[in-house]
């Protein structure tokens, strides 16, 4: 019987040790197999829980995000605002070390034009005002879209005191240049927006170019043109009822007449003029405004005679 077995063995030994070593193969792969998966799977698990950590909670060096919800709609920030949003915390990091013209620089060309002509006037206007060679702690808020509410307070670390004093709350909204970059336009300026609609009566021809538009108000640029023989008077500056928007509810919004002097509301014969009028016009997502008018344009202003007053209206 041995005798036999032994012959057997000897006779099929190859194909034994064949089939052994293939099972200890396969069984050897199936644990390779368990082990990778299992860590792939602890690796899929990290990269989850980071990247709920990181939606939740976003790191930046210089600003706290106090919510990725907006505060007046309610909806959750995207991805690219997230993103976005590094653009004001290098800003801030830059103001923090006091490297003013590399803080100027991520400012947009229509803010710059509009508000800082020169990094001079950026560090004399907004940066000595607002941080003076200090460390500021800033917490953000999403207000709307890519508007955010932006609170600066003292560093209570670097001061060694704390104090609401010197607090400062400004609206900082992201825009894209037309490389695609990220810039900011700063101090509650919201945008430029292009408008290039006209309004005539008499020989006198308004047209409003451009508005742009802050958190509290709006500044629209016109150019009169007064092909009259007479000097005109497109504003009373004692009646900001004569200057007005008036949005698609009927709610009219009045010039700021006391910020204006008379004689920039004053076209000569034959003269077109740019005239930068401000009016008391929030800003707000929802709101349309259909129209401007001129109520009251005088329009024999230099005319010793009774006066010829008629209005103009430009519809949007």
């Amino acid at each position: 019987m041995k005798k036999s077995l032994a012959e057997w063995y000897i006779k099929n030994k190859a194909k034994i040790w064949t089939v052994i070593v293939c099972i200890i193969v396969i069984l050897l792969i199936n644990r390779l197999l368990v082990f990778i998966a299992k860590k792939n799977n602890e690796k899929q698990a990290n990269i989850t829980y980071n990247n709920s950590q990181t939606e939740q909670k976003p790191v930046y060096n210089s600003v706290s995000l106090e919510s990725t919800q907006s505060a007046t709609w309610g909806e959750d920030m995207n991805e690219y605002q997230t993103e976005l949003l590094g653009t004001i915390d290098q800003f801030i990091t830059y103001c923090n070390e006091q490297k003013v013209e590399d803080a100027y620089n991520l400012l947009s060309d229509d803010c710059k034009n509009e508000l800082y002509p020169s990094v001079n006037d950026f560090k004399n206007s907004y940066y000595n005002k607002v941080f003076n060679g200090k460390r500021k702690n800033v917490s953000i808020e999403n207000w709307s879209g890519n508007i955010y509410k932006v609170d600066i307070n003292d560093d209570a670390l670097s001061t060694g005191q704390f104090t609401e004093a010197n607090n400062i709350q400004d609206y900082i909204t992201i825009v894209t240049d037309n490389e695609g970059n990220a810039k900011l336009n700063i101090n509650g300026y919201i945008e430029r927006e292009d408008i290039n609609r006209s309004g005539s009566n008499k020989d006198v021809e308004i047209t409003a170019i451009e508005s742009d538009n802050y958190m509290e108000y709006q500044i629209i640029t016109f150019s009169v043109k007064n092909n009259t023989d007479n000097q005109i008077l497109i504003g009373d500056i004692n009646n900001n009822e004569t200057m007005y928007l008036e949005d698609e509810n009927g709610m009219k919004y009045s010039a700021y007449t006391h910020e204006i002097s008379e004689p920039e509301l004053i076209i000569n014969a034959k003269q077109t003029k740019q005239v930068k009028i401000k009016f008391y016009s929030s800003y707000v997502t929802t709101k349309n405004i259909k129209q401007i008018t001129f109520l009251r344009i005088v329009f024999n202003y230099n005319k010793n005679e009774a006066r010829d007053y008629a209005g103009i209206i430009i519809n949007l």
